[in-house]
């Protein structure tokens, strides 16, 4: 199993990049992933996911929420389920991987 580029967008100055990636790594094995893709990507802020069934619906609340629909609706069962990892731009400039869309750090990148 690889990992797959699937989607990105730029919103206000952003770049969102989804990436799926293989099911079940270790924390060590996420941590090199995301380090790989930051590389790639040294811009983006990353969405990992596991299973692609329901990423385009994410991809539309997401951009909905970003432009003020807050009545959007999260695939939020899928979102639970299967986003893995995030990697987010800190106000400092370093990016931090976190555990799936939340904000529970995993570890910083170089």
């Amino acid at each position: 199993p690889e990992t797959v580029r699937i989607d990105g967008y730029k919103v206000r100055g952003f770049e969102f990049v989804y990436y799926k990636i293989p099911a079940g790594l270790s924390r060590e094995d996420l941590i090199k992933t995301a380090q790989k893709l930051h590389e790639a990507e040294p811009a983006a802020q990353l969405i990992m996911v596991d299973d692609d069934s329901k990423v385009q619906d994410y991809i539309d609340y997401a951009k909905a929420v970003s432009a003020g629909k807050y009545d959007a609706e999260l695939p939020k069962a899928w979102a639970d389920k299967h986003i893995v990892a995030n990697v987010q731009k800190m106000m400092s400039g370093k990016f931090v991987l976190y555990e799936g869309y939340g904000y529970k750090e995993i570890a910083e990148l170089e």
